[in-house]
């Protein structure tokens, strides 16, 4: 748990270009607000950003080529966000689309959409032979090299992964990302974008020896109760970087907000399991499947909104959540 104390906004918002990080356009002093959506479900993670009021002139500086993520001018979009003592980047993506618009007679926005992982998803493929005898370790490494032209140029190896090698070769003709699908199912792992990552953690949830816990309560930004749902425990923070899907977190199971139970003929008792003591961590661990990160420079919003499954618990069975999840 920090110190830093969760007071007095920070929010720095601008885009680069060639690809790096060397700031092209700052558009920190206009109002701005912004929706990050982060989800362990194999897809690219987005930002919506919406600046109000800004010249034409300015807008005009980033020319974006529709279509066209892999030509384009390497424009990225970076949002580093927070508090003044305790702020982060909360994202890091290409930045591949924008619109403009009219709120009122007399003001206009411009809005930007970026993502991280994109390019992969879209562009990856793997087409090569698995030897005999090779690992479950070698594998993923084979994926995560095909995925790094296209810029993720970090994917740590997962911390437990099947012992068996292959008992014959395997040939892979696909985009990467289903191969990718296809490892973590074998391997029981769930695995999204991070900023130019490969993000995996565990379908049934442990914490490792050494993983760092965020303890969330009333007075570490805590906001209301945690609900318990079919799909889950959700919860809502003020904005805490230090929180992204995968992040193990701790609260009161005390304070949990227990959901109704269906009485109704049709009932789906799967749902009515989930929102009983059936899948409450026993200690308070909770690891975030999906993070959403709302943020409005001149506005309420500046908060977090949680999904989590319980460490040491019961998944969640409802379809809209294990759809996108190993079985």
């Amino acid at each position: 748990m920090t110190d830093a104390r969760q007071w007095i906004r920070y929010c720095r918002v601008y885009i680069s270009r060639n690809g790096a990080n060397e700031e092209f356009l700052d558009l920190s002093q206009f109002n701005v607000s912004f929706r990050i959506s982060q989800k362990c479900y194999g897809k690219p993670s987005t930002a919506v950003v919406m600046i109000t009021n800004l010249s034409k002139t300015t807008a005009d500086k980033v020319e974006i080529e529709y279509n066209t993520i892999q030509k384009q001018k390497g424009l990225r979009l970076i949002i580093d966000a927070g508090y003044e003592s305790n702020h982060a980047i909360v994202f890091d993506g290409d930045l591949w689309f924008k619109t403009t618009g009219r709120t009122s007679e007399t003001d206009s926005y411009i809005k930007f959409i970026a993502s991280r992982g994109d390019r992969a998803y879209q562009y990856a493929f793997t087409n090569r032979t698995i030897a005999r005898g090779s690992s479950q370790e070698q594998l993923f490494q084979t994926l995560a090299e095909d995925m790094k032209p296209y810029g993720i140029t970090d994917a740590p190896v997962p911390k437990y992964l099947l012992k068996q090698t292959r008992p014959r070769g395997k040939v892979i003709c696909s985009r990467t990302h289903k191969a990718m699908d296809d490892f973590c199912k074998t391997n029981n792992l769930n695995w999204g974008f991070g900023d130019d990552s490969i993000i995996t953690m565990m379908y049934q949830p442990v914490r490792y020896s050494d993983e760092e816990v965020v303890v969330l309560n009333a007075n570490t930004g805590l906001v209301g109760r945690p609900e318990l749902t079919p799909t889950g425990v959700e919860c809502r923070c003020l904005m805490n970087p230090r929180i992204a899907f995968g992040t193990l977190f701790q609260i009161d199971n005390a304070t949990l907000q227990r959901g109704e139970i269906d009485t109704s003929v049709m009932a789906d008792q799967n749902k009515n399991i989930m929102v009983s003591d059936f899948a409450v961590a026993p200690d308070g661990l909770y690891r975030a499947y999906s993070v959403e990160i709302l943020g409005d420079t001149m506005g309420q919003n500046w908060y977090s909104d949680l999904k989590a499954y319980a460490v040491n618990g019961n998944k969640p069975r409802d379809a809209s959540y294990t759809q996108f999840l190993a079985n």
